[in-house]
């Protein structure tokens, strides 16, 4: 029998307005995807971006709408799966978001079909360690930013990224020059920028840079993503690694930082990569080449990415630098998944422990997707 296919984009508004370099953004905005056979349904998430991956709400519905794309919701194991992935790359390459809900859709359906959780048909030993998550702070007035980072430490974080850009600078410099910032130096805060593609050129960050007093490990896409020139330049000159997320959308991308994979740690995010077996294959590489990598996730993703992300930190020996995401509806006005796979202090998460089904172990809320779907 055919596996019914629906797919709809989603909008659920954020409880506080999300600000960096580049946008400002007041709701989510989310692909769903239902795969079901007979009486089981999968479900899977993604979060399309046209300045991440180029992908906009049309080349996703006309993506889906593609009667190519039946053949993997037709895929009768995980290794066809796979196959029809490699056989299909520079396809998937231009609509990796919109083939990331398909695929969790698929894993969630296939693990229900089986009567297995996900853990025990994706391939992979089970790894139990994972790093702190990260408190990420946004543009804002020093005073915002030092009332958001003392917060972080009195939870629990020691892991901060912190949102910059050229005209954000000085409120940043103001901030971490505070004394009461600088009196955290004893809690080894561990410190990383986020630039979102905002500056000109390595001496204007530099300039910044400078005038921080805390070591900076890594700085996020500082520059917009054809500058190799300036990437060029921090690369060979700064001291902090350049993290890659806009300019990591495929494997083959990274060919030309090969000289400097010494010098990158990649942002590995599963809707911009594609799925978990296109993560998975990048982690690989990663690893074989003695890449730094953390796991990313995007703003405004719900527990079903969240709970997507737990499985890539389990799966993989090659240990992320970092963790972020399970926002869930500290961010959300809610979440139309449970159970809300939530960060709580000292980077408890709540909702971990009852994920024990078969396939993703999520429940959906009906009402919310019955208005979606129709």
């Amino acid at each position: 029998m055919t596996r019914e296919l629906k797919f709809a984009m989603d909008e659920i508004p954020f409880k506080i307005k999300f600000s960096h370099a580049t946008f400002e953004r007041e709701a989510s905005s989310t692909l769903w995807v239902t795969l079901k056979s007979n009486s089981l349904e999968g479900l899977g998430e993604s979060c399309p971006r046209p300045y991440v991956t180029g992908e906009t709400k049309e080349s996703v519905a006309k993506f889906l709408s593609d009667p190519r794309v039946q053949k993997f919701a037709e895929a009768g194991s995980p290794e066809e799966l796979s196959r029809l992935i490699a056989e299909d790359r520079t396809w998937l390459d231009q609509n990796p978001s919109a083939f990331c809900a398909l695929e969790l859709a698929w894993w969630d359906l296939y693990g229900k079909i089986k009567n297995q959780s996900v853990e025990n048909i994706f391939s992979g030993s089970i790894q139990h360690q994972r790093p702190p998550n990260t408190m990420v702070i946004g543009l804002g007035t020093p005073k915002k930013m030092l009332k958001t980072y003392l917060r972080g430490l009195f939870l629990g974080f020691r892991d901060f990224k912190i949102k910059v850009s050229p005209e954000s600078a000085k409120e940043l410099i103001r901030f971490l020059n505070h004394p009461a910032v600088a009196a955290t130096k004893l809690l080894k805060p561990k410190i990383r920028l986020d630039a979102n593609n905002s500056f000109a050129n390595f001496q204007d960050l530099q300039a910044v840079l400078n005038q921080i007093p805390f070591a900076v490990w890594a700085i996020e896409e500082p520059f917009a993503v054809d500058n190799h020139q300036a990437q060029t330049e921090f690369l060979e000159n700064s001291k902090s690694l350049l993290i890659l997320d806009e300019s990591f959308i495929t494997v083959a991308g990274l060919e030309k930082y090969q000289k400097h994979f010494s010098r990158i740690c990649l942002n590995v995010r599963i809707s911009k990569l594609g799925g978990l077996v296109r993560t998975q294959e990048a982690l690989v590489f990663a690893e074989k080449n003695n890449i730094l990598w953390g796991l990313g996730c995007q703003v405004g993703e719900t527990s079903l990415l969240a709970r997507a992300g737990l499985l890539i930190l389990h799966k993989n020996s090659h240990r992320p630098l970092f963790w972020e995401g399970a926002f869930s509806d500290h961010l959300l006005s809610y979440d139309p998944i449970t159970p809300k796979i939530k960060l709580g202090p000292w980077g408890n998460l709540s909702g971990e422990a009852k994920l024990k089904g078969p396939g993703l172990s999520l429940t959906p809320l009906k009402e919310h997707f019955n208005k979606i779907f129709g």
